[in-house]
């Protein structure tokens, strides 16, 4: 028997840049992946006011693998602003054609909890009541309550009380809070790792230099203001690898021409970064520190072997027990902020030869909690809404 899911995503709010956007998309497309591996025929709806949209369209078409896959897009090249608003009115034209010209949908799939999205989910409780709907909730808790997201905030009150939303797998344990107030069963799917075998890791010699590595923003938020100081300090033993863009980058980009130890590498395709990891022998991850936020790229960074150095973090259960990530005490209220990170490096040199042989052992922990595999065979499991009961209520 084949089963269908209509996935609901929209891109679009204040500007954003390049990269920013396509690391949302790519959470997008690793679901998509989890819903393929599940044998779900999946339709995707996008709407989207970003000029790079195309770039999306372009990763789900080469999903299709003898599958029926539709994508559904409305480029709406106007203001977020209007295009939000637009929205709202070509949605339920769209819910009403899907009615009118499809077979039922086994199951409906919203990304976020945009004004957008959360009409999508009273429109399928309306012509669909007795279809689930499930919900990929990541929010931007800091932009949350500002005038631009009062549309966002209202109809998504509405989608959690009216709307048959069955099962929501949040970012962080706030979120899931939030939901399980309206009696909404929820489960922690704080990242999806597109899983690949590890064909050649670096073995840490001791006697090469210890290889560090950061890739992500270079913003203050992002803790890029801290690495740079480190890296204007790090001793010959070390050897620093800067990947990514933002304001800080021309800075990077002139420590990189002085210092013989530091390179800055600008923004990396998806096979150079990999081969970049494989590389590596520990990773940076200096957020400044936000409740509820969970950076992607620390489960990444373990999954292909490193030691990650964390600034503190709200961790899930599961992760909290992998030995290969150190979470520091704060190191905004340090006395000496790189001082703490080279005696941690110091530290950490002699460890990360020792996770090496440990990979096997964490990957298998992140493969079973949060890669697309996993996500899969949950997918799978509402595909027989007699078990997609026994699943939610478990």
């Amino acid at each position: 028997m084949v089963h269908s899911l209509i996935l609901f995503t929209h891109y679009g709010g204040a500007k954003i840049s390049r990269s920013r956007f396509l690391a949302s998309a790519k959470k997008n497309i690793l679901i998509l992946k989890a819903a393929g591996l599940a044998d779900f025929c999946i339709v995707t709806i996008v709407t989207s006011c970003e000029p790079f949209i195309a770039e999306l369209d372009n990763s789900v078409q080469s999903l299709s693998d003898n599958k029926l896959l539709l994508i559904s897009r409305w480029p709406l090249f106007l203001t977020p602003a209007v295009s939000r608003i637009l929205c709202l009115f070509l949605l339920p034209l769209q819910m009403l054609w899907i009615r009118l010209f499809n077979d039922k949908p086994n199951l409906f799939a919203f990304y976020n909890t945009l004004a957008s999205e959360s009409v999508g989910m009273l429109m399928a409780a309306l012509l669909y009541p007795d279809t689930p709907c499930i919900l990929f909730y990541d929010d931007d808790l800091r932009a949350r309550h500002s005038p631009r997201r009062a549309l966002d905030l209202f109809f998504w009150s509405m989608a959690k009380k009216f709307s048959n939303l069955r099962h929501v797998f949040a970012v962080n344990n706030l979120l899931a809070a939030e939901v399980s107030q309206f009696g909404i069963n929820s489960s922690i799917l704080p990242c999806l790792v597109d899983l690949r075998p590890i064909l050649k890791k670096s073995v840490n010699d001791c006697n090469r230099q210890l290889k560090i590595c950061y890739s992500g923003g270079l913003e203050h938020e992002k803790g890029a203001d801290m690495i740079f100081e480190l890296a204007k300090n790090l001793s010959p033993d070390y050897c620093l690898n800067v990947t990514g863009s933002g304001s800080m980058q021309a800075k990077f980009s002139s420590l990189s021409g002085e210092i013989n130890n530091v390179f800055y590498h600008g923004c990396l395709e998806e096979i150079d970064l990999i081969s970049l990891y494989l590389e590596s022998d520990v990773f940076l991850c200096l957020h400044t520190y936000m409740p509820g936020v969970f950076p992607f790229k620390i489960v990444e960074a373990l999954y292909y072997g490193m030691v990650v150095i964390s600034s503190p973090i709200d961790l899930p259960e599961w992760l909290s027990c992998i030995d290969g990530l150190i979470v520091l005490p704060s190191l905004n209220y340090s006395l000496n902020p790189v001082a703490s990170l080279l005696n941690q490096l110091a530290m950490t040199a002699s460890y990360a030869k020792l996770h090496n042989s440990r990979v096997s052992y964490v990957q298998d922990i992140i493969e079973k909690n949060c890669s697309v595999l996993s996500l899969a065979l949950k997918l799978k499991s509402f595909s027989n809404f007699s078990g997609f009961y026994n699943y939610a209520n478990s």
